[in-house]
């Protein structure tokens, strides 16, 4: 099984490095104890945030064919950006906004709601375009998984 950890970072740093990317700014991202995580990010225009947004599941895969940097040498628990209950971390998902999943098929929807199938090809578009770009950058996503899994934090890719 894969590390849920690992994974998150690698979804995480799948955001940062898209955004980088796509000619927005990122100041990194975070692990929280309580599981999840956030990239934070500036403005992008609505198909590259539909598509940074699309990169984090995309960049999932990555967990699954790389293993997570070896961080046998820190003992005990790897560190996290802060510690916060279950709790605080639901609010905290809440105030991050809508899922992923959500922001991908507002995007698929808007201006197209009286037609359904474009919807879907809009939606299978936009997650091959992120699946290229994480090939594309899997070396500068790898990195930013690496740091966010061993530190708890990340910075952003230099540009």
């Amino acid at each position: 099984m894969t590390d849920p950890r690992w994974v998150t970072a690698a979804h995480e740093a799948g955001h940062v490095v898209a955004s980088r990317v796509l000619g927005g700014r990122s100041v990194g991202a975070v692990l929280f104890s309580a599981g999840g995580g956030a990239a934070y990010i500036g403005e992008l225009g609505a198909f590259e945030t539909a598509l940074m947004t699309a990169c984090g599941p995309a960049a999932e895969c990555l967990a699954e064919l790389h293993s997570p940097p070896d961080v046998a040498d820190r003992g005990g628990d790897l560190p996290v950006a802060e510690t916060i209950d279950r709790d605080a971390a639901e609010d905290l998902r809440a105030d991050l906004g809508p899922s992923d999943d959500r922001r991908i098929a507002e995007w698929a929807i808007t201006g197209y709601e009286a037609e359904p199938d474009r919807w879907a090809r809009r939606h299978a578009w936009i997650h091959r375009e992120a699946d290229l770009l994480v090939r594309r950058h899997e070396r500068a996503i790898l990195a930013i998984a690496s740091e966010l899994y061993a530190r708890g934090v990340a910075g952003p890719p230099p540009q």
